[in-house]
């Protein structure tokens, strides 16, 4: 049985109605599964040896990351996000770089807002690739689970048990935090009135 739902693509039933529930034969949970999958991707994971290079590692393809992506090709991966991340920051700087004696005092200020375990990084609250600025302003101390969690989600698109605990221990992600529901509200609105 379908859904009749419209979409695109060469398959003749939607993702929804493609996805069927089985048990896993290596478990016995009951997961939702693509096509002839009879393993969840908890039991696909296993510590391997490479196909290739004999390298050791943990996952679900046949080779090492190494062997999978030439040497340059990752090397070029890297410098094009190092480069993309650079001149995010840079064009969301309002007076210059911030300096790194205020990256230090953030990071030593307190834990992480978002969980209260040791900070090990600082956050930028609304994030540079999403309209955030490089000021002292958008920067709280966080630990490198949440930051790396958090990635470039605004606060409203993010974890909401660790964003309310935030908004208690930080005026600055509470007021951000205000400011995005408010521009999700005021975006919803134009939407409302035409239904």
């Amino acid at each position: 049985m379908t859904c009749s739902a419209v979409f695109h693509g060469v398959y003749k039933r939607c993702p929804a109605c493609r996805a069927t529930e089985r048990e896993c034969v290596t478990c016995g949970e009951t997961f939702k599964f693509w096509g002839g999958q009879t393993r969840c991707t908890a039991c696909q994971i296993s510590d391997r040896q490479c196909s290739e290079c004999g390298r050791s590692f943990r996952g679900t393809h046949a080779r090492c990351l190494a062997c999978r992506l030439p040497a340059d090709v990752r090397a070029a991966q890297v410098r094009k996000d190092a480069n993309a991340r650079r001149a995010r920051k840079r064009a969301a700087e309002i007076a210059g770089p911030v300096p790194a004696a205020v990256y230090a005092a953030v990071l030593a200020s307190g834990p992480c807002v978002y969980c209260g375990v040791a900070a090990t990084s600082v956050d930028h609250i609304r994030p540079l690739a999403r309209g955030g600025y490089e000021t002292a302003g958008n920067l709280v101390p966080a630990c490198g689970s949440c930051n790396s969690s958090k990635h470039d989600r605004l606060l409203i698109d993010w974890d909401p048990a660790r964003v309310a605990r935030a908004a208690q221990a930080s005026p600055l992600v509470a007021a951000e935090y205000g400011r995005q529901l408010a521009d999700a509200s005021l975006s919803a609105l134009p939407q409302m009135a035409g239904a």
